[in-house]
């Protein structure tokens, strides 16, 4: 019942040419053809003058690659601009190969900054770091503070 009822939608018998798609040359279509329906329309002179500029300067387009040679170009294309990128790393892996060091190409800087460095930059922000600050920086505190420290001294003897 399917089939019977798909093929009687179906026509397969070609229809009468209706003139309508018709060219005046005999089949093929031109641009003029395509241009015809707009002669007097606003925008029709440029538009026709355009069109006889590209018909003039016109080639044929070239049919594309094989799949096959387009991806060998590509990858052709490829490798070049990964060697590129290659090549200017050899001379720093050259002396890095022959040197007893690593060098990386940059000045980098492998000193750690130390918990004394860090504290002596430290500026108090809030008021209770004010607070401690000020407490911390009386001198009666680091008098103590140094009597303690040559006893704690004294007694690691």
């Amino acid at each position: 019942n399917l089939e019977k009822a798909l093929s009687s939608k179906i026509n397969l018998e070609p229809e009468e040419p209706s003139g309508l798609n018709e060219a005046k040359s005999g089949g093929t279509i031109s641009v003029q053809d395509l241009l015809d329906p707009l002669y007097g329309k606003p925008g029709y002179s440029s538009l026709r003058k355009r069109m006889h500029h590209l018909e003039r300067k016109s080639e044929p387009v070239r049919a594309p690659l094989p799949k096959v040679i387009q991806e060998r170009l590509d990858r052709t294309s490829a490798y070049k601009l990964s060697k590129d990128d290659i090549t200017k790393w050899e001379p720093l892996v050259k002396k890095n190969r022959e040197a007893p060091t690593i060098y990386f190409g940059e000045e980098v800087q492998a000193r750690i900054p130390t918990v004394g460095e860090i504290a002596s930059e430290f500026k108090p922000r809030t008021s209770l770091e004010q607070k401690i600050s000020s407490i911390l920086g009386n001198a009666k505190v680091v008098e103590a503070h140094m009597k303690d420290g040559a006893a704690l001294l004294e007694l690691n003897k």
